[in-house]
This record gives structure tokens, C-alpha cells and sequence, in this order.
């Protein structure tokens, strides 16, 4: 009987130890444990230097990063519901050393970078969507000095809930329509570089926490894609370790992997709700007579995160902007085919389908939009994408 009750109380401290641990792990992850791992200290004025502070501090990048492996699960919504649920597992040696892998009822695929030859196994067609996104939040969340020169750097500051964060704008020309466009951003903690709101602008936004200190970098736990307020992907990050083992060891395709052309890279529409997102976003004009139902924020809301509204860059040439003077509100998609540079450019431009009336507004746009570069083993490629845009125009020469 004896025996018996001190096993039961020996269960009984084992299940108290499991749930210290648990609570104790989820304080360690929790935003306010960063302060324990990393001094406080006084953000840089300059928002150019802060930005390049911010940059070498968060995600997987840089020269003093060692070997690593990760693994997460990550969700896609819709409606505020769970479309489906995957996996996203990453061993990593070098830039051009890596195994990654997405596994999911929607998508499944696996890279193996040996050095010289990127191979595939499953699913062939490069991936889009929450994928990418959200890996590339993970591991490289901030833009580059390369890119940010296509903006001016403006300091701020932003409220959410009871912290006040710290922030860089990053703006450019642009014609204002019947509200403010918004542009993209990058929110910081008050007391340390440390990530967490990136706005790609046009209602995208990256919301990141439970950040730890990883090699002396800061990696989120848990990050949130929000299209407005809509949750639309996350990522959940379960485990971070040193990889110790040499690159052969964990990066070896099997004979099934097919040999992939990185020059190559083409994204099919279905997969790239998400991604790829321009950074820079030129919109034809809307006329002060817009319905007030299509304003919101500045922007139109289609209903879909899929779609894309078009606002107008000031530098448009006056030419263009009179080939656009239509006699009557144009409503209607357009899909855009875009190659982009490996500097994020676009260098050329097509229409694939749409209304008619729009074609040339969200054609004359497009070539306008700046994204970030698309690196694949350590390399800024060029790659294509089409994009589809929902578009609610009134001519500027409505009410000139």
C-alpha cells in the first residue's frame, strides 16, 4: 500500500515537473524574456542606421552564422478558419549547403543544395504562397541597404497595446487619391533592435514574437501573417539546434531528386497569393468623385487577399497618364505577368487577361514596383510571377 502511495506522489511530482517546464519555457519564449537574454540599450537616431542595426540583428543572415536546424509547423486560414496545416523543416550549412522541405496536404517539396547543384524532390513548381513568405520572414525579415535606397528613411513611432514601438517608414513619391497610401514599415522594440511589425504596405503585414537570442541573432517563435486585421498564415517555430554534423552527412539527395535551373524561376499564380509582395507599389489616380464604398484607407477593398489594388506613382509620364483619361468608373481584375531582376526590379511586363479599360493603368503600374530579391543558394535571381490585380478606377480626367 505504502509502495503504492509513494509511486502515486512520485507521478504526482513528475506531472507538477512537466508543467514547471512547460511554464517555464513559456516564459522563456515569451516577448519580455528578450530583455533577460540582451541589454537594453539606445536605438540609433538616424533611421538608415538603425535599419542597418535592425538588419544584422534579425533573422539568419550573415557572415557569423553557424550550422543550424529548424523545425515549425505553419497554418494557412481562410474566413478565419484553418485551411490547412504544414510542415517546414530546414537543415542548413551555408548559403549554398542546405536541405529545406515543405510538407503539406496542398504542397509538398524539398530542396537539396550541395554546393554546386540544387536538386528537387515532389512537387516540382517553385512555391508560393505562405511558403516562401513566411521563410523568408523567418530568415531574412528586413530588407537590405541595397533596396532601402530606392527610399526615404523616415523615424516614428507606433502604439500597440500597451507598447509603444519604434519605427522606420520607408517612403517614396507617390500621388495621394481620395486617402493616405500606406507605405511600408518596420517596428522595433523601444529598448533593442528587435523586430516586430514589418508592413510590406497595401494592408500586408508581418507581426513577429516569443523572440529569443540565437547566436547572437534575433529569431521569432511565432510569426503572423495579417492581410488588415485578417490572420491569414503563421508560423510556429518547435525546435532551433546547431547543426553539428558535416553537410554530406545531412544534405544528400536521394536518386529521386531531379536537378533544378535557379536562373529559371517562374511562380505560378495559383501558389503566389503571398508572394511574391512589392515593397514599392505604383497605383494608377484615382478622381475625388470615387464612391465611398470603394475607400477604404486609401486603398479598395476587394474581399480577397489574392487581390491587389493600384494607386499612382507621381513620376508617371504625362503622356502615359493622358492614354488613361477613360470617360467612366472601370471596375475589374487584370493579371500582369512580370519578370523581376535580381535587384528586385521589374524588367519587363505583360498582360495576360483582364478588362480591357484597365489593362494599361495596372500595365504602366506594374513596371513601377520594387520587390524584394528573390535569393536562392545565396544568389539574388531573376524570376517571374503573375500577379493579379483587383482594380476600382476612376480616370484622373473625370473631374480635370
Amino acid at each position: 500500500m505504502k509502495r503504492n502511495q509513494r509511486a502515486s506522489f512520485r507521478r504526482s511530482q513528475t506531472r507538477l515537473l512537466r508543467v514547471a517546464i512547460v511554464l517555464a519555457f513559456a516564459g522563456f519564449f515569451s516577448p519580455l524574456c528578450i530583455v533577460c537574454q540582451s541589454a537594453a540599450m539606445e536605438l540609433p537616431q538616424d533611421a538608415a542606421a538603425l535599419m542597418s542595426l535592425a538588419h544584422n540583428k534579425n533573422g539568419f543572415t550573415g557572415a557569423d552564422i553557424r550550422p543550424w536546424h529548424m523545425r515549425g509547423r505553419y497554418h494557412f486560414y481562410k474566413e478565419d478558419k484553418i485551411d490547412y496545416e504544414g510542415q517546414y523543416e530546414e537543415w542548413w550549412s551555408s548559403p549554398t549547403q542546405y536541405k529545406l522541405t515543405f510538407s503539406s496536404p496542398k504542397f509538398t517539396q524539398t530542396d537539396y543544395a550541395t554546393g554546386t547543384t540544387l536538386l528537387r524532390e515532389s512537387e516540382q513548381e517553385w512555391p508560393g504562397g505562405p511558403e516562401l513568405l513566411l521563410r523568408t520572414s523567418l530568415i531574412d525579415p528586413l530588407p537590405d541597404a541595397g533596396l532601402l535606397a530606392n527610399f526615404k528613411l523616415r523615424r516614428g513611432s507606433r502604439s500597440v497595446g500597451q507598447a509603444r514601438l519604434e519605427c522606420v517608414t520607408l517612403t517614396y513619391k507617390t500621388r495621394i487619391g481620395p486617402g493616405t497610401p500606406e507605405f511600408p514599415s518596420a517596428c522595433f522594440e523601444s529598448s533593442m533592435p528587435v523586430l516586430r511589425i514589418f508592413g510590406y504596405g497595401s494592408g500586408l503585414s508581418i507581426w513577429y514574437d516569443h523572440i529569443v537570442l540565437v547566436q547572437g541573432h534575433y529569431i521569432a517563435h511565432q510569426i503572423q501573417v495579417r492581410v488588415g486585421t485578417n490572420l491569414i498564415a503563421d508560423l510556429n517555430i518547435e525546435s532551433i539546434e546547431e547543426l553539428h554534423q558535416p553537410p554530406e552527412t545531412t544534405i544528400s539527395p536521394p536518386p529521386s531528386a531531379l536537378p533544378v535551373d535557379p536562373s529559371k524561376i517562374v511562380l505560378n499564380r495559383k501558389r503566389s497569393l503571398l508572394w511574391p509582395w512589392p515593397l514599392i507599389a505604383a497605383w494608377p489616380e484615382f478622381a475625388p468623385n470615387e464612391p465611398a464604398s470603394a475607400q477604404e484607407n486609401g486603398t479598395i477593398s476587394t474581399g480577397s487577399p489574392a487581390a491587389r489594388t493600384i494607386w499612382d506613382n507621381q513620376d508617371m509620364p504625362q503622356e502615359a497618364r493622358a492614354r488613361l483619361n477613360a470617360p467612366k468608373i472601370a471596375q475589374g481584375t487584370v493579371v500582369v505577368k512580370v519578370r523581376i531582376r535580381p535587384d528586385g526590379h521589374v524588367e519587363s511586363a505583360e498582360i495576360v487577361s483582364g478588362t480591357v479599360r484597365l489593362q494599361d493603368p495596372a500595365l504602366i503600374a506594374a513596371r513601377q514596383w520594387v520587390f524584394r530579391p528573390f535569393v536562392v543558394m545565396g544568389e539574388a535571381r531573376p524570376f517571374e510571377a503573375e500577379l493579379s490585380f483587383g482594380v476600382n478606377w476612376v480616370a484622373p480626367s473625370a473631374n480635370k
